[in-house]
């Protein structure tokens, strides 16, 4: 090519050199040990100051946590953050508890102070308070009279009912059975116990189960606040309104109390549900036996560290102890995770 039509400025291609850019750690994910009236052990994450009383009680001027946590959400001033909390007892602290009977006196439920699937310990619980009452989730009427021992019986509509509904049929004998099977064509139920005589036509056919009020006295004012109703609970395992399974749900279970199935001699049988009261303050059984327990220790607070496990945070701190040997015992704990740094006062 003729050297004359190179004019202008030339160009040549070089090799191109990539530098990497550190990316520094978010600091609005945080965690954060402290103590608090209540909470449970497992690390809770709070997105909004606004949560603190639900899961952790009132601010208390010998407990630095919620203020620390107050802090962390103002210093984002407007930014997103998240903050994994974790709240340290003492290993002889106690969960406060309640019981329910049945009508042979057997205790057949037993609620705890707790929240969202787990129990609570504390002073705390023992100004939470449960009321059982009656109730039906709803009700048909016979559509065919039923004869001695059948099984099967007939209603106007099945829509009311689901499997494993404890009923009551009403006539001129009433007798209680569970729904094993529903036929939506032929509007049947199969129950697991026969009749036990004649009902006419037109007899009812009710739900049976159980609903809870729960309540939290004011320490200070003494005010009773209804907090939680439960509505139409029932006792099998395999009902999609298992009562354990309602209130102790992980999302959207309980904040107040954790819920336990007893052991009874009528284990599976309409004996085991619990009697009932008026539903009202008045009658709500008061929990008991709930305490703080001592001091948590240096172990009692290193302990709760491990609780941090699961939760994604880049930073750790203690807003409740300052000392050389949590200093430590928290720099153990991130550079065995490697994966977040400990903030703290020796």
């Amino acid at each position: 090519m003729p050297l004359d039509l190179y004019i202008g400025t030339q160009t040549e291609d070089l090799p191109t050199i990539s530098v990497g850019g550190i990316t520094g750690a978010s600091i609005n994910v945080g965690g954060l040990a402290i103590r608090s009236d209540r909470g449970t052990s497992s690390a809770k994450l709070i997105t909004d100051p606004a949560q603190l009383l639900t899961k952790y009680g009132k601010f208390k001027s010998n407990f630095y946590g919620h203020y620390a946590i107050r802090a962390f959400f103002r210093n984002l001033q407007g930014e997103p953050g998240q903050l994994w909390v974790v709240r340290v007892t003492a290993s002889d602290a106690v969960v406060a508890s309640g019981s329910v009977n049945n009508a042979s006196a057997n205790p057949v439920w037993k609620f705890w102070a707790g929240q969202r699937g787990e129990k609570d310990s504390g002073v705390w619980g023992n100004q939470v308070m449960h009321a059982v009452f009656a109730s039906s989730a709803g009700k048909s009427t016979l559509a065919v009279a039923t004869a001695n021992t059948d099984t099967v019986i007939t209603v106007v509509s099945v829509a009311p009912f689901k499997l494993y509904d404890w009923v009551t049929v009403s006539g001129a004998t009433t007798y209680s059975a569970q729904i094993l099977a529903i036929d939506e064509v032929q509007n049947t139920l199969t129950l697991g116990t026969a009749a036990t005589g004649v009902n006419a036509i037109g007899q009812n056919v009710t739900i049976v189960d159980r609903s809870v009020n729960i309540y939290v006295k004011d320490a200070i004012t003494g005010n009773i606040d209804l907090v939680e109703t439960w509505m139409n609970l029932s006792l099998d395992p395999a009902h999609d309104r298992y009562w354990i399974n309602i209130i102790n749900d992980e999302v959207t279970g309980s904040d107040y109390v954790f819920a336990e199935q007893l052991v009874t001699a009528q284990v599976g049988t309409f004996l085991d549900l619990p009697v009932t009261g008026a539903g009202t303050a008045a009658v709500a059984v008061k929990f008991t036996g709930g305490n703080d327990g001592s001091t948590p220790t240096n172990t009692d607070h290193s302990n709760a560290y491990k609780n941090f496990d699961l939760a994604p945070i880049n930073y750790l701190s203690n807003a409740e102890v300052f000392s050389e040997s949590n200093w430590d015992d928290g720099e153990l704990y991130c550079s065995t995770r490697k994966d977040c740094v400990w903030i703290g006062t020796p």
